[in-house]
């Protein structure tokens, strides 16, 4: 565990030094991948094209990050050295055939972009210019670029800037050539010392990737259009007077070759902020001035519980059933410890953004913390789960241990089994190499899985017994109907819409870092929009959370989760209840307890006086089995559509995939809707917990400072 913490620590600081280098010592540049521009997560090996290449290809050794995020860096043919300027110098020299030529329009027609890497800068552009348009005539012209100008800027011994123009070289065009055709490619090497006042390079053709500003998201796309004109990307910055090392993360933000579209989120933030202060407003002003009304008047009442019973109604005439264990405690419990486990990874993540430990040039950083941090906090899923378990009166922990583990992992790796043969089939670097798989579930199997045994042990053994301030009885109340707007439907749509609202605008840069070509450095702006959305759910849970209670219904537990998380559970008027065992407040006896509306046959504490013992004993089996029944469809009602969070998420997704992007092909369709379930998935896991944990808070508070007869 040491080691691991260590390389945390290490990826704080990995480059932050800098490579140095003397003058006309061996700068080497990597060929990395290439793929299509709208398809960020389709990418192939650079040498899968006919284009120059070693007589023997020599990969680089790549970090776990690097391989996670589709890297496949070689060394390539460029000859190049710290401070010499070269001019027109030969790469190499191609023979194409009739199979190259096609899979060289092919990749123009598609507007493949090529990345390469030089001293961890990465440098890309596009393989060839398309220039389609017209109706009639209509006008399709594909060319190749064979020279590259690769313009490096420096600071003493260290390099600051790269990119690649064009310049002063047209493409070569495919369209009336037959094979075999001969090419010879070749490149250019600048050297600029950044101790010149401003400067933006010349071609300003290529702000062109960038269209102009509108209301509409949709211009902060780049069109086909857009793309096809750009004939020499590269990279415009300010050039500063003595530029550090330092700096050189900040001037790649600043790159066009992608759209530069992140900026100061205020318009996210006000949205966000006016929500929480409105809803805390809420629960804390209305909501109290409720309670306090409930307060006063239920500590008035008469003693007498048949009065109460008869005349009043109310959140406090449940108080019998309001603590009632949740049905199906293992799995109940697993999702609250995997949920926690997502909120501390989660916010470790976003600690270690804004220390500067992700910086843009530190290929697959986040991904390599995620996935150590995510084995790290195994230990918080075994504790948060094994704690709530035993105080549920839970007894079988193994079983419990076990949901933990495999609740996110089994669907994780199912998900992911499909999205790597997809792209294993279609030869994509996304695809991981059988080295990378056997390290990550050795990771899970050394690390994971023993520190979720542990932290189940542990809160297995420092649990307390359940502290609730009311008894629970043996027989439990029968729910009246309740209007549809207090119904859990409803409930489920607010409670999922206003904390996505929380988040709507900024969800757009986070979609666009992931599935885009953003890059996304405003971590501070980031970690307030988390804050406001674990405000935004404990204080809308609380209030469904009274509505509900008000209303006479005080199965709380399981809406509370699935009312902010993904999906809810439609729980019927006639939902079963707990087994006795479940619940130490109950009455002691055997067999299960049921509804009052179903209550036809005596239940044990009913029938003590009986004479006759064998009525007894088929109403007992006659009961277990009914309970079992109704466990089993409430059970199937929980995967009925429902509004949440989660919900509203993938509903977005949908929204960005087809009216915000030009993704297309198989392997990005698979991978952008089987990752994006994923990650609502532990929006729902998440948020739920949060939501949990308020009501539950909330609920305490109402019946300790409420006198009971």
């Amino acid at each position: 565990m040491a080691a691991l913490l260590a390389t945390l620590l290490l990826l704080g600081v990995q480059g932050s030094l800098g490579k140095t280098y003397e003058d006309g010592e061996k700068v080497t540049l990597y060929v990395n991948k290439v793929g299509p521009y709208f398809n960020p997560h389709e990418t192939y090996n650079y040498y899968e094209l006919p284009l120059c290449r070693p007589e023997k290809v020599e990969f680089a050794s790549l970090t776990l990050g690097e391989v996670l995020h589709g890297d496949r860096m070689a060394v390539s043919t460029y000859d190049m050295k710290f401070k010499a300027s070269v001019e027109n110098a030969e790469l190499c020299k191609l023979t194409l055939n009739d199979e190259d030529l096609e899979q060289l329009k092919e990749a123009i027609e598609d507007l493949y972009y090529f990345e390469f890497v030089l001293d961890e800068l990465p440098i890309r552009g596009f393989i060839g210019h398309l220039d389609e348009g017209g109706f009639l005539p209509h006008k399709h012209k594909v060319s190749l670029w064979t020279h590259h100008h690769f313009n490096l800027e420096y600071n003493g011994n260290q390099i600051i800037s790269a990119n690649v123009t064009t310049r002063g070289h047209d493409p070569l065009s495919l369209d009336e050539v037959e094979a075999p055709l001969e090419l010879t490619f070749t490149y250019s090497v600048s050297w600029k010392e950044t101790t010149s006042g401003p400067h933006v390079p010349a071609l300003a053709h290529t702000s062109q990737l960038r269209p102009a500003r509108s209301s509409s998201d949709r211009a902060l796309i780049p069109t086909l259009a857009h793309a096809s004109q750009l004939r020499a990307p590269h990279t415009v910055q300010l050039r500063l007077a003595r530029e550090k090392y330092e700096t050189r993360g900040q001037r790649l933000r600043d790159s066009s070759f992608f759209p530069k579209t992140l900026e100061i989120h205020w318009l996210s933030i006000i949205n966000s902020m006016v929500l929480v202060f409105l809803l805390i407003g809420f629960v804390v002003i209305i909501l109290m001035r409720v309670l306090k009304n409930d307060f006063a008047r239920y500590n008035t009442e008469e003693e007498d519980s048949e009065d109460l019973d008869q005349d009043d109604n109310g959140w406090k005439i449940i108080h019998t059933d309001v603590f009632r264990f949740p049905p199906h405690k293992s799995i109940f419990c697993a999702i609250l410890g995997v949920g926690s486990q997502f909120l501390t990874l989660a916010t470790g993540i976003i600690v270690m953004a804004l220390m500067g430990m992700f910086n843009v040039h530190k290929h697959g950083a986040m991904n390599s913390a995620a996935i150590l941090l995510y084995a790290l906090t195994s230990c918080v899923s075994g504790y948060v789960s094994g704690n709530m378990f035993r105080k549920l009166g839970g007894h079988n922990w193994v079983w419990n241990i076990i949901l933990v583990s495999c609740i996110y992992t089994v669907p994780f790796f199912l998900m992911w089994s499909v999205a790597n043969s997809v792209a294993w089939y279609l030869g994509s670097t996304q695809a991981l190499p059988y080295t990378t798989v056997i390290l990550l579930i050795l990771i899970w199997l050394l690390v994971g899985f023993p520190l979720t045994v542990i932290g189940g042990i542990f809160g297995k053994n420092m649990a307390d017994s359940f502290d609730a301030p009311c008894r629970t009885k043996n027989i439990p109340r029968e729910i009246p109907p309740v209007p549809w707007y207090r119904s859990a439907p409803a409930h489920m749509l607010i409670g999922g819409f206003l904390p996505f609202s929380a988040i709507s605008v900024e969800l757009y840069y986070i979609f666009a870092t992931m599935w885009g070509r953003e890059q996304y450095t405003l971590y501070g702006i980031l970690f307030i929009v988390f804050v406001i959305l674990l405000s935004v759910t404990g204080c809308i849970s609380v209030a469904l959370t009274y509505f509900q209670l008000s209303s006479e219904d005080y199965r709380w537990w399981w809406r509370s989760i699935f009312s902010a998380g993904q999906s809810g559970i439609h729980t019927p008027e006639n939902m079963p209840v707990l087994d006795n065992g479940d619940c130490p407040y109950c009455c002691p006896a055997s067999g299960s307890l049921t509804p009052a509306s179903a209550t036809s046959h005596p239940s044990p504490v009913e029938s003590e006086d009986s004479d006759d013992d064998e009525e007894l004993e088929a109403a007992n089996i006659e009961q277990r089995g009914l309970t079992r029944e109704r466990k089993y469809q409430d059970t199937l009602a929980a995967v009925k559509d429902k509004m949440s969070t989660g919900v509203f998420i993938f509903l977005y997704a949908l929204f960005y995939y087809y009216k915000r992007s030009n993704m297309s092909g198989t392997l990005q369709t698979v991978e952008f809707f089987g990752y994006t379930i994923l990650i609502c998935y532990a929006f729902f896991l998440s948020l739920g917990t949060v939501s949990f944990f308020a009501s539950l808070k909330f609920i305490r508070y109402i019946y300790v400072n409420l006198k009971m007869d």
